[in-house]
């Protein structure tokens, strides 16, 4: 164990599996090789999640409201639509 300048406790854990859901751009690989760390399998598992951005215009001047926040339909097996 190691306790660095700013109080924060380092120790070494030793795995025979590290799962990384840092998603896309994930740098966990980069980072393993850098240390030295050989051998590495990735293996990619899609969680079924997926996002999507709509841009939309606001039919109203909203010059003192800061942010319009438009929710996914819960109910339905398919993502939200929201009525741009």
């Amino acid at each position: 164990m190691n306790v660095l300048a700013n109080g924060v406790v380092e120790r070494e854990l030793e795995a025979d599996l590290v799962i990384d859901a840092g998603g896309r751009g994930s740098r966990a690989l980069h980072w393993l090789s850098s240390l030295g760390i050989s051998g590495i399998r990735k293996r990619t598992v899609g969680s079924g999640l997926a996002y999507a951005g709509r841009l939309c215009r606001a039919t109203t001047r909203l010059d003192d409201f800061p942010v319009v926040n438009v929710q996914a339909e819960p109910r339905g097996s398919h993502p939200g639509r929201p009525p741009c």
